[in-house]
């Protein structure tokens, strides 16, 4: 996906950044799996720097998850 690709810098995984509606960036894996509760819209949005960020809604069936359900290290990034 355009623009949004990065590696986690706990694990390494890939996630794709994404705007929640809220207007919030969220970490997404970056393969949809069975069962995900995200859809990832791309070319919705851009970012300061004229990159496309994908959008995020839920939905239901397959679909993508938040990379903070599946990151070991996901507390460590938790706002007190």
């Amino acid at each position: 996906m355009s623009g949004a690709n990065a590696l986690c810098r706990s694990c390494g995984a890939s996630v794709l950044w994404c705007l929640t509606p809220a207007g919030k960036l969220m970490p997404v894996n970056s393969d949809p799996v069975e069962g995900g509760n995200l859809n990832v819209r791309l070319g919705t949005t851009k970012d300061a720097h004229g990159r496309f960020i994908p959008v995020v809604e839920v939905k239901t069936g397959g679909g993508f998850v938040s990379h903070f359900a599946t990151c070991k290290d996901a507390p460590d990034w938790r706002k007190r």
